[in-house]
């Protein structure tokens, strides 16, 4: 019998692991010399990298989630945002801005809006097949 993914739920899941065993390197220090941390840089730097670099992460297995776990209710606001989310992840700066009581009139049923959020969440995992980090953050903290 196969181990249930504690995160995305599906039976088999080696994306959350390989995220997971990240996190646990970078937590361990192992990963140092990848995010550019030296011998010089104050426990402080240190800190804010490693930290910033695992929000991303987190960020990530949260997508992963959304586009495996089915949800049971959905607000406007929540479908606002992840809209807003993947429009902006595909170059539509701003999105589509303020539009849930736009959504919820329009799709009045809770069903169809976890549609709608199991979709755009579909479409970003398949946008960003390869995950990449946001190096300005991870280095400046913007």
């Amino acid at each position: 019998m196969s181990e249930i993914c504690s995160n995305c739920k599906s039976s088999v899941c080696t994306l959350c692991d390989r995220y997971k065993r990240r996190i646990l390197n970078i937590k361990k220090g192992k990963e140092d010399t990848f995010l550019g941390l030296t011998n010089v840089d104050s426990k402080e730097v240190v800190i804010g990298r490693r930290n910033r670099f695992i929000f991303q992460i987190v960020k990530r297995l949260k997508d992963v989630k959304d586009s495996e776990v089915p949800m049971k209710n959905v607000s406007a606001h929540e479908l606002e945002i992840k809209i807003n989310n993947v429009l902006n992840s595909l170059g539509l700066k701003g999105g589509l801005g303020k539009c849930n009581d736009y959504l919820e009139f329009n799709f009045p049923s809770n069903k169809e809006k976890v549609k709608l959020f199991q979709l755009f969440s579909e479409i970003k995992m398949k946008k960003k097949k390869r995950f990449n980090i946001d190096w300005c953050d991870v280095y400046n903290g913007r």
